[in-house]
């Protein structure tokens, strides 16, 4: 059974635009812009991530493993990035069809950490770069070897059984982000919906293993 977590997000929801619309494979052309430090100091990571619009949206950006080493240090970055997935406000649901758990409340019973979980970590990252809890924004990274582990688990997940695991009705008493889950005539549409936003997370994690990439992971 997933599990019930008690505190509710209380956020806007705006209807998704899809994951065509929003998985972008990028050869060339502008980094990520603006906007953290890096645990609590000025860095060149503030380069590469958007500021905290306001609804919470997750974007996932892939580099190789060099330039994945340089953000950790806080190093000048110039690399562009080799593809980037923004999730939108789905990040959420498939944290909880993954894991069973809300992601936020599974940071924070962690003490802000990932788990060592590389389904969960399909949606948070590896390592915590910074985070701030009260803002629920996050910056994690995964390295390469990771990203291998985590393309891995996801290609073995069959996410019709994690639906039958976690079904839609119990998404709201789960207090998942969104907030749109408590009208069922709206269940077949955010079931395909969930499926093409997983299949997107999947081929993405796919690519950047294959491409030996780490991924940085801006939630915010």
């Amino acid at each position: 059974m997933c599990v019930e977590n008690r505190s509710k997000a209380n956020h806007q929801y705006a209807p998704s635009p899809g994951p065509h619309a929003k998985c972008v494979r990028i050869l060339h052309g502008n980094p990520l812009a603006a906007g953290f430090a890096l645990r609590g100091r000025e860095s060149p990571l503030s380069q590469l991530l958007p500021e905290p619009p306001m609804s919470i949206t997750a974007t996932y950006t892939a580099y190789p493993q060099s330039t994945i080493d340089a953000i950790k240090n806080g190093d000048d970055i110039s690399q562009e990035p080799l593809a980037t997935l923004d999730l939108d406000k789905m990040w959420d649901a498939l944290h909880y069809l993954l894991t069973g758990e809300n992601l936020m409340t599974a940071l924070a019973e962690n003490g802000g950490e990932p788990l060592n979980d590389p389904l969960s970590q399909a949606l948070t990252g590896q390592t915590t770069l910074y985070g701030d809890a009260d803002e629920g924004t996050y910056a994690n990274i995964s390295d390469a070897a990771q990203v291998t582990r985590i393309a891995e688990a996801l290609a073995q997940t069959d996410l019709a059984a994690r639906l039958h695991a976690c079904p839609l009705d119990t998404f709201t008493a789960a207090a998942i982000y969104p907030d749109i889950w408590d009208d069922p005539a709206e269940y077949p549409a955010l079931e395909q919906e969930l499926h093409d936003w997983y299949n997107a997370l999947r081929d993405y994690y796919h690519h950047a293993a294959a491409a030996q990439c780490g991924v940085l992971v801006n939630i915010g």
